[in-house]
């Protein structure tokens, strides 16, 4: 045993956890007998470093003697991407030992001692126990007790556990009670080696008045990775959590998906999700969450679009996300990828209103890979950090997650990137008038003006909103006064007619009233493609009736129910006159 060169490890810079580490190893070695050790803590408390760096201890002071180290994760993917690639190799090159291992692919050999790295489970099937001298599970409290237990008894000198308390429940907590088990607590101030601007990060979630006002502070984050306390999200809008998996599952029905949400103000971050939708659930396969500049947003989403295979990528269009749809679109035919159809639409809903109705359905429908909170951080501290009550310092995440499950399997009839607009109206010829009232909104009506030129139809003028009869009729009267159509035709219930009277009494247009004697779905399904082809809506929509008009058309949804229609209807309707006439 080289007991000497062993001691010189003491020299490395560390923190807490090794030294303890080593004396309860020693311990073990004195009785012949199976010791425990326990590193709980709070985030970059060095309590994973330390570990490895008693692996590289144990290497030398076992010189000559073949041993077996094994470290698990609950999974090959979170084990080979975080624990070897991430942390072991960071580790071993911050100690400057580097160069005493040989590495491949989740193995190091160091001397006579060979450490391999490994999933509990790989594939949803569970690795079989085999021998080893010394263990560590990392990130314990993801691992099944019963799987653990396995593993325990087939090693022969020390088991080490580290984990981020997060939760106040758990069975590594019963290990207190063992006699051959000890426990540590560490957090980031026990670490020499935490960089500067990871202090900063962690001690912007301490509840302070100046982290509260900046947005930062959160309760939770600060007990658990700033202090090591075990802790729960307390009022947390997802309480439960996510589910992971490590491979989609084979299904009927797979659909590679986009939902992004463009930063509403500066502080907000652009937040770009893509994910495989399938007749049960949506899998998260790529995250994009970034606060830097637009420019930058948009060539990173449209990468992200390319390298994910998307088929369908919807972008909310609310201030400026319409023109973010249209560069990103851009790119992505510029790369050779017109394949990908990009849709932005307007989203008018309150926000935490739809993340708070929702909250239930995402977590049971959206899963995300294994390793995601690391993959993803800052993501992943946005979203299970938001809070039902109380201000959130970012709802870009939750609000992305909530139009993913909006969205599941539903189909819009008409996509805004299909819509074509015209900038100067030109002369237009056979010039008409629809209004249609909403039957189930009293109140609600749309009166749209259109006219022809050149085989398209151009949308000139738009009334879309809610009012009293009365008034009703004096907004129409004056929009038919100023375009002097050929006719007007009104959709409306019998009880119309004595308005529609009163409106030809000041007007010289001709007005006429006719029942709805189709079904409003299948009528307006019938007339899309025309719609499509051969509609023109004014590019600037400044008139509030007219922005709203156009985000209800491009929110109708194939076999929804209870939605506003009366503005595809107005278009349906126009659009089968004026392809019976033959002008379309």
């Amino acid at each position: 045993m080289n007991l000497t060169v062993a001691m010189e490890v003491h020299k490395i810079k560390h923190g807490k956890c090794f030294p303890i580490i080593v004396q309860q190893y020693l311990r073990a070695r004195e009785e012949k007998r199976l010791k425990k050790i326990c590193n709980e803590g709070g985030s970059r408390s060095a309590k994973t470093f330390d570990a490895f760096l008693f692996f590289f201890w144990y290497a030398l002071y076992n010189d000559g003697e073949e041993k077996i180290i094994r470290v698990f994760r609950e999974t090959n993917v979170t084990c080979m991407t975080n624990t070897f690639e991430a942390d072991f190799k960071t580790a071993i090159s911050l100690f400057g030992i580097k160069n005493e291992f040989t590495l491949k692919s989740g193995f190091a050999r160091c001397r006579t001692t060979s450490i391999y790295f490994a999933g509990l489970s790989s594939g949803g099937e569970v690795r079989e126990p085999t021998h080893s001298h010394i263990l560590f599970f990392n990130e314990a409290m993801e691992n099944n007790k019963f799987i653990v237990d396995k593993w325990v008894m087939r090693c022969t000198e020390m088991a080490i556990f580290d984990w981020n308390p997060a939760a106040t429940e758990h069975w590594v907590f019963d290990m207190e009670l063992e006699p051959d088990c000890i426990f540590t607590h560490t957090t980031f101030r026990d670490n020499p080696n935490c960089p500067p601007a990871v202090v900063q990060t962690i001690l912007s979630y301490e509840p302070t008045e100046e982290n509260i006002r900046r947005g930062t502070a959160d309760e939770y984050l600060w007990q658990v990775y700033g202090l090591g306390l075990r802790s729960t999200p307390v009022g947390m809008m997802y309480e439960r959590g996510f589910k992971e998996y490590e491979e989609i599952p084979i299904s009927k029905r797979k659909v590679r998906k986009n939902y992004t949400d463009t930063a509403d103000t500066g502080e907000d971050f652009l937040c770009s999700v893509c994910y495989v939708e399938t007749e049960d659930h949506c899998y998260v396969t790529d995250v994009l969450y970034t606060n830097k500049p637009m420019e930058y947003g948009e060539s990173a989403t449209a990468r992200m679009l390319i390298a994910n295979s998307t088929e369908y990528a919807e972008i909310e269009s609310n201030n400026g996300g319409r023109g973010f749809a249209r560069n990103v679109e851009s790119l992505v035919n510029a790369e050779g990828h017109a394949e990908i159809t990009i849709s932005s639409f307007y989203q008018g809903l309150n926000k935490q209103t739809r993340i708070f109705t929702n909250s239930n359905k995402v977590q049971n429908l959206i899963l995300f890979p294994k390793g995601w909170k690391e993959k993803w951080p800052d993501f992943a501290r946005s979203l299970l950090g938001f809070k039902k009550e109380g201000k959130n310092a970012h709802d870009d995440a939750p609000d992305v997650i909530t139009g993913i499950a909006e969205k599941f399997q539903v189909i819009r009839l008409f996509n805004e990137t299909d819509t074509l607009y015209y900038d100067t109206l030109p002369m237009c010829d056979n010039c008409i008038g629809i209004i249609v009232k909403d039957e189930r909104n009293l109140n609600r009506f749309c009166s749209a003006i259109y006219g022809t030129h050149g085989g398209n139809v151009y949308v000139m003028d738009v009334l879309y909103f809610e009012a009293e009869y009365e008034v009703a009729c004096d907004k129409i009267v004056g929009q038919i006064n100023r375009f002097n159509p050929m006719f007007v035709n009104v959709y409306a219930e019998r009880e119309w007619r004595n308005y529609i009277e009163q409106m030809q009494s000041v007007i010289s247009t001709n007005i006429g009233r006719s029942e709805k004697r189709f079904s409003e779905t299948e009528y307006v399904t019938a007339k899309c493609g025309l719609i499509v082809e051969h509609f023109r809506y004014k590019s600037q929509k400044d008139a509030k009736e007219y922005t709203d008009f156009l985000k209800d058309k491009h929110n109708y949804v194939i076999g929804g129910k209870e939605q506003p229609n009366v503005g595809i209807l107005c278009d349906a309707i126009a659009a089968h006159y004026y392809n019976t006439t033959g002008v379309i």
